[in-house]
């Protein structure tokens, strides 16, 4: 920062004109001002004559305003220089050394509040940044409808989103200050997911693909899920578990409603049925499928892979193209085909059910 035409506040209360003057002409000699009474606070550095009736009363204003503050004090006067120092002065200068070190000081004083403001003002940015960056994910996580759930090594939830809330029946408040995640699951199933995410054999360590699981809600109702779970690590330390949860029940209830609508097809045999259903079916979910797949695209787009909401998003956006697939089978069925399901239960078999061949 260059000391040329800065206006430099020189604090000598109450010496004569004298003093001050001498001061002023050195300032003037490296292109600098004094501010002059009553515009202490426009002053860019304040030198502050400690020994002068009110010196310290003057330090303390020109440290409160914000302004630098260069004390002359002598260096054998201990007391006064360690009262300065506890006050917040910037520098020190000998009176018999003003004429010879007062501008470099002044200048010294510039450059240290110049770096100073660079500083706080780079700091102000990243701070910004990052709490506009914080507040982007967690606007994003609480987007998904799927439950998002973290928590560290002893259990405790730290991260609790809007899909876990509607899914577990829980407020984010109630599950951070209260629950376990162990209270989540049915008894002795947490130990077996930490098993198996520690397992030394499985591929990804740390990391489970989607299985099925139950989360116990809280009014006791066991929920059906698809669960993909990892641990966290800085370095090799364990340090949080990461669960997504996606509800299966209107799932579950669409797979009874087929297998039901199956064994009518199956009684009646009137195919039609299900080639209408299926018509109508693909229309219906083709349109908000495509809104899903597209708006999780762009997120993607907007994601680092590095990012802590990329996988949840890119797992949003696969299990999204998964459906659209099956989407696009129905839509083209023009036969009832049936596969084994569970027991002698039978099931549509879209692959089936849904080729031209013969």
């Amino acid at each position: 920062m260059s000391t040329t035409s800065q206006s430099v506040c020189v604090s000598i209360l109450p010496v004569g004109a004298a003093q001050r003057a001498q001061v002023a002409e050195i300032l003037a000699a490296a292109g600098m001002t004094d501010a002059g009474a009553g515009r202490e606070n426009q002053a860019q550095v304040a030198i502050v004559h400690l020994a002068a009736p009110g010196g310290f009363e003057a330090l303390d204003r020109a440290i409160a305003a914000g302004i630098p503050a260069i004390a002359v004090a002598p260096p054998n006067d201990r007391s006064a220089v360690e009262r300065a120092e506890r006050a917040g002065a910037a520098d020190f200068v000998d009176p018999a050394a003003v004429s010879t070190e007062l501008i470099l000081r002044v200048r010294r004083a510039l450059s240290r509040e110049a770096t100073t403001k660079s500083a706080a003002e780079h700091a102000g940015r990243v701070a910004a940044e990052l709490k506009h960056t914080k507040d982007f994910l967690e606007r994003l996580i609480n987007s998904s409808v799927d439950a998002i759930i973290v928590a560290d090594m002893r259990g405790r939830i730290v991260l609790f989103n809007k899909g876990a809330e509607s899914i577990c029946g829980y407020r984010a408040e109630e599950a951070l200050a209260r629950l376990n995640v162990k209270d989540l699951y049915p008894p002795g199933v947490a130990r077996q997911v930490m098993a198996q995410l520690r397992d030394p054999q499985i591929r990804a360590r740390g990391r489970l693909g989607a299985s099925r699981q139950e989360i116990v809600a809280k009014n006791g109702e066991r929920v059906p899920v698809s669960m993909t779970a990892s641990i966290i690590y800085e370095g090799e330390q364990e340090t949080a578990t990461v669960g997504i949860f996606t509800d299966l029940r209107d799932r579950m209830q669409l797979e009874r409603k087929l297998s039901d609508f199956e064994n009518r097809l199956e009684e009646s045999e009137k195919t039609s049925v299900i080639v209408e259903l299926a018509g109508t079916a693909a229309h219906e979910l083709n349109q908000p499928l495509t809104s899903v797949m597209g708006y999780a695209d762009l997120l993607k787009r907007k994601l680092k892979e590095d990012d802590f909401a990329f996988r949840p998003v890119e797992i949003i956006y696969r299990e999204a193209e998964r459906m659209a697939e099956i989407v696009r089978k129905i839509g083209k069925i023009t036969r009832y085909e049936t596969k084994s399901y569970i027991g002698t239960a039978k099931i549509l078999d879209l692959d089936k059910a849904s080729s031209h061949e013969e």
